[in-house]
């Protein structure tokens, strides 16, 4: 640390209480005050960077103040006092403000930058040097911006260039991303019409954002590209354009969505079939009664599935051919009727479902939406962007419903275990609700196959030459469609003799004519395989020309019976041997000519009923029974407690009622009942001296639906 000596004498004086005055003689040394220049603005570059020099003082003087400003240094001052003047060196052409310079240099390399310190001497203020001193810095030459890649927005996504084509047409072009080498100072980015961005120091890209621009049209323009020149420079554009000048292209191109395979699983549910397909790779089940349809985007390189839409419709158109069938005929008989069900020739779809698979897109519908018969299907769309995409598929058939099978007798279609008499009431025919779509292809009776006629498409008879045995026999029928698929059905016949047999059952037990209710059941016994028998008389008789397959049963006697089906219910009017029967009708002809075929009658003895008759009463008083007032009570605390009736056996049951107190029934079989009482005294308990009296209560006994008048047990009261 350098100093100055000084010129001075410094004298010290102390006062004390002025008694004495003591001189102290010495030499005191004053410093210079001293600066460092230090570097605030990081890596030192020529021409592109700006730096900042800052001083700083590091020997501070207690007599020279220094200061920038000129108009105070000019106060005055000496080595020990006032103010002293600092001042840069070297610094022409740059910033300064105060102790701080800032500005680009203009070379590489050393630099030499310093400061003089002054002060103002005396009246005439002379600038007076105190110190100088320069420090020197060392500038990088500056290294040319170097472009790594471009990256271009497209709707909101951002494609670096060399794949950044844009296949979405409603992706408007938004903004560009320039990604350079790092450098330690700020780097502009300029795109005329477009703007411009600045990569700042350090930083290695920036981003030039502007309004929209749409890339061509999906209908008018769809292939296309723009061009653009790109200027990467330093800040205060020390290269110049035409030094850091680059080509950007942003091309489009817009294709349809690839429409692929249309997969139709459409078969009646005991017929199904697994079918699969193959989407980009992967297999895909389609299951029954539904459809797949597969997109694939317009190109392989395109992000998002913008392409494919959230939901597909499909358009189904049957064919003319095969036309649908108005029904079957065969000798005079409606076998089958034209399918009412089938209305809508042409119907549009919704996808059920979409699921993405291995980049592609796989739509789901559901066929049973669809009536069966034979279709073309056209897909037609416009994706998200606006860009169409349409196709056609032929030859789909919807099979929801297997051919009908079935055995006709006189007209009528007949049910498993059905019965029959004749081969030839036996009439097997196919429908499928198409003209001439599907026919007999075998007949099997009970496991072995067997000749028959084939009269027409879809009819069959068989010959009288096949045997059949009495009893069940199988028959299997098989059918085949005109596009080779098999169906078959096995229908189990009863081949039964005419006998018909009802035995007439009393379920009702001991028969009692007007008092007791009885019960008549008739069971069929012996079966007919001709009918069977109802007693609906209107379901006997049918609806058409031919044998309903059913036969009428009528009661016959005990006509004040109530008639359920096969029951009868109710209480006889006469006793005795009274006979009960049936008869069996059958209706032939279109006439329904009402014609007996079976009778029969069941004799049952009725009993007539027994008037009721009394043979005691009995009255519970405290511990015992007095029967027939045999007996006086003679004790106070005694109570009543219960009454009994009894009666002479009879052949039903009896009701008793005992007014005020209550009643109970004598079963059929028994000859008493007892009628439980609220427990009452008899007089006063308390009575003081002697007391007598009589309670009474009346009391009757009848059948249940009290059938006696005068013969009814009416009783004085007891």
């Amino acid at each position: 640390m350098s100093y100055l000596k000084a010129a001075a004498l410094t004298t010290l004086m102390f006062s004390f209480s002025a008694i004495a005055i003591t001189t102290i003689k010495g030499t005191m040394n004053v410093y210079k005050p001293e600066f460092v220049i230090e570097n605030k603005s990081g890596t030192l570059i020529s021409n592109v960077r700006n730096f900042k020099l800052e001083a700083r003082q590091t020997v501070i003087d207690d007599y020279c103040t220094v200061t920038t400003d000129n108009n105070l240094a000019l106060q005055g001052g000496t080595l020990s006092a006032g103010y002293c003047l600092f001042e840069w060196n070297n610094t022409a052409g740059y910033s300064i403000d105060g102790f701080k310079v800032e500005g680009v240099a203009s070379n590489s390399g050393p630099n030499s930058i310093g400061y003089s310190i002054y002060y103002y001497s005396g009246s005439a203020k002379a600038k007076k040097l105190v110190d100088t001193k320069n420090f020197i810095f060392n500038f990088e030459a500056p290294v040319k911006p170097t472009v790594q890649r471009y990256s271009v927005k497209l709707g909101n996504s951002w494609k670096s260039v060399g794949d950044h084509t844009n296949y979405n047409p409603t992706n408007k072009f938004s903004a560009v991303r320039v990604n350079v080498d790092a450098r330690d100072f700020s780097q502009k980015v300029s795109i005329p019409s477009l703007g411009s961005c600045t990569v700042v120091s350090g930083a290695t890209s920036c981003d030039i954002s502007f309004s929209g621009i749409k890339l061509g049209d999906a209908i008018s323009n769809k292939v296309g590209s723009l061009s653009y020149q790109v200027s990467v420079d330093s800040s205060n554009s020390y290269w110049g354009v035409s030094n850091t000048k680059h080509a950007l292209t942003v091309p489009w191109t817009y294709q349809p969505t690839k429409i692929g395979l249309f997969e139709v699983n459409s078969m009646p549910a005991s017929y199904t079939t697994t079918k699969t397909i193959n989407v980009n790779s992967k297999s895909i089940q389609v299951s029954n009664n539904t459809a797949k349809l597969v997109l694939n985007k317009p190109s392989s390189e395109i992000v998002g599935d913008w392409w494919a839409p959230s939901e597909l419709n499909v358009k189904f158109s049957r064919n003319s051919q095969p036309t649908i069938s108005s029904g079957i005929t065969y000798s005079g008989n409606v076998l089958y009727t034209k399918d009412g069900s089938l209305v809508t020739a042409n119907k549009t779809i919704t996808s059920t479902k979409r699921e993405s698979v291995n980049g592609a897109y796989v739509y789901t519908f559901d066929m049973t939406q669809i009536e069966d018969g034979y279709y073309g299907a056209s897909v037609a769309f416009t994706n998200s962007s606006g860009i169409p995409s349409n196709q056609n598929f032929n030859g789909l058939r919807i099979n929801k419903t297997a051919p009908k099978i079935e055995i006709f007798k006189s007209g009528v279609k007949q049910n498993n275990s059905s019965n029959f008499a004749y081969n030839q009431e036996l009439v097997i025919s196919t429908f499928n609700s198409f003209t001439d779509d599907v026919d007999l292809v075998s007949i099997q009776v009970n496991s072995s196959n067997v000749a028959f006629n084939k009269p027409k498409i879809g009819v069959a008879t068989i010959p009288d030459t096949v045997i059949f045995k009495n009893g069940l026999n199988t028959i299997k029928v098989t059918v085949k469609d005109t596009l080779g698929h098999l169906y078959s059905r096995t229908i189990t016949l009863n081949k039964v003799q005419d006998e018909i047999e009802f035995k007439i059952n009393n379920l009702g037990g001991r028969l009692v004519s007007h008092v007791k209710e009885s019960s008549f059941e008739a069971v069929q016994t012996k079966f007919s395989g001709f009918c069977n028998i109802v007693t609906n008389e209107a379901v006997a008789i049918g609806t058409n020309k031919n044998v309903s397959g059913k036969c009428y049963f009528e009661w016959v006697g005990m006509d004040e019976l109530d008639r359920d089906n096969f029951s009868l219910k109710g209480r006889l009017r006469m006793s005795g041997v009274v006979p009960v029967g049936y008869k069996v009708f059958a209706y032939f002809g279109a006439e329904k000519e009402k014609t007996l075929i079976k009778s029969g009658t069941t004799s049952f003895n009725v009993e007539a009923p027994i008037a009721p008759e009394l043979t005691k009463y009995s009255i519970y008083v405290g511990n015992k029974w007095i029967d027939n007032n045999s007996d006086v009570n003679h004790d106070p605390n005694a109570q009543v407690k219960a009454i009994s009736i009894t009666t002479k056996p009879v052949n039903y049951s009896q009701q008793v009622i005992v007014d005020n107190l209550g009643s109970c029934l004598i079963n059929a079989g028994s000859t008493s009942c007892t009628i439980n009482i609220t427990p009452y005294f008899l007089g006063n308990k308390n009575y003081i001296g002697y007391e007598d009296g009589i309670v009474s209560h009346q009391f009757k006994v009848n059948s249940i639906n009290k059938y006696f008048t005068d013969k009814e047990i009416n009783s004085q009261p007891l």
